[in-house]
């Protein structure tokens, strides 16, 4: 991992496009001011399989497996120890991509990564707000829109809204699917397909790229 210290990196995944140019980025990663951000959820104990859940080196929680973070997080990162403990725990459990993130970057009392957030307040805070709210948070799962404070990946689940086609469980992007995409303040799309309605991709690579 000594590697990416002194390396840049801007990976996407293969299936994502972006949705703001190089310069539009740079100007909300200012805004940003050096924080990260990433999907927060519950972990699901199943996940760890036949391991203890006790014997992770932090506390888990679920996530997206894209995040956004800031360079000083990156290189607290890449020389902890507790980064190679946690990658060996989540060895051989099930979707271990989407245990890293959230985890690495939630725990800050334990982990001080900079620019983390306390992964198990924002929970707390989230679940007190569906207890108070009922009627609006039952809206709010109902039309499956995206976090609003995890803007890294626009990630769609409403096959009703879907103009492309689904794959396990979420929308592959179509050509009908650009404007509405356009729109959105997320930095990258998942997903489209280069075997699927192609024009899409390459629309919005040259839109952005």
């Amino acid at each position: 991992m000594n590697c990416s210290i002194t390396s840049t990196f801007q990976y996407l995944s293969g299936v994502d496009i972006p949705l703001k140019t190089n310069l539009e980025m740079v100007e909300i990663f200012k805004q940003w001011n050096n924080t990260v951000n990433t999907e927060i959820t519950l972990f699901q104990p199943k996940r760890v399989r036949s391991k203890r859940i006790e014997a992770a080196p932090l506390p888990l929680f679920k996530s997206s497996l894209s995040a956004t973070l800031p360079r000083a997080a990156v290189d607290y990162i890449v020389k902890s120890s507790e980064v190679r403990k946690l990658l060996k725990f989540l060895q051989n459990t099930s979707i271990p991509d989407e245990s890293f993130w959230a985890t690495l970057t939630g725990n800050t009392e334990t982990f001080p990564v900079p620019g983390g957030v306390d992964a198990a307040r924002w929970v707390e805070y989230r679940e007190q707000y569906r207890r108070d709210h009922k009627k609006e948070f039952a809206q709010y799962q109902a039309e499956r829109n995206p976090m609003r404070y995890y803007l890294s990946r626009y990630q769609l689940w409403d096959h009703r809204r879907c103009r492309g086609k689904m794959s396990s469980g979420s929308c592959v992007f179509g050509v009908a699917d650009i404007s509405h995409l356009i729109d959105k303040p997320h930095l990258v799309a998942h997903k489209l397909y280069i075997d699927f309605e192609p024009a899409a991709y390459f629309c919005g690579l040259k839109t952005y790229a």
